[in-house]
């Protein structure tokens, strides 16, 4: 998840959640002084895991993007290979705990 984006800020907070959207320490950025995360769970956490569950079955790997908006879930797209398969923010232990997950 990332924060910052919406309004133009410069500092973009990244950071990662699980279903229960407790934090996953797998994020090599720091997160910022008094940032907290819980205030951006989404209302609709419990529909939107719902649909990107639906929309993910038939690939072994993809990421969905959904947005909360007033409490409705948006679909964003769907992607096969965020950032190119290259990334510098995931730590290397966030990289095999990711890679874990996936059954090929």
């Amino acid at each position: 998840m990332a924060a910052g984006r919406e309004k133009g800020e410069e500092k973009i907070q990244r950071f990662f959640t699980g279903r229960n959207f407790e934090l996953l320490n797998i994020c090599g950025e720091k997160m910022q002084e008094g940032f907290d995360y819980q205030l951006l769970k989404p209302s609709c956490l419990k529909d939107m895991i719902e649909v990107a569950e639906k929309l993910s079955k038939p690939f072994p790997f993809v990421r969905v993007d959904l947005y909360n908006s007033d409490g409705k879930v948006l679909f964003g797209e769907m992607t096969f290979t965020p950032m190119g398969c290259v990334n510098g923010y995931i730590t290397d232990e966030g990289e095999k705990w990711l890679g874990d997950k996936l059954a090929i």
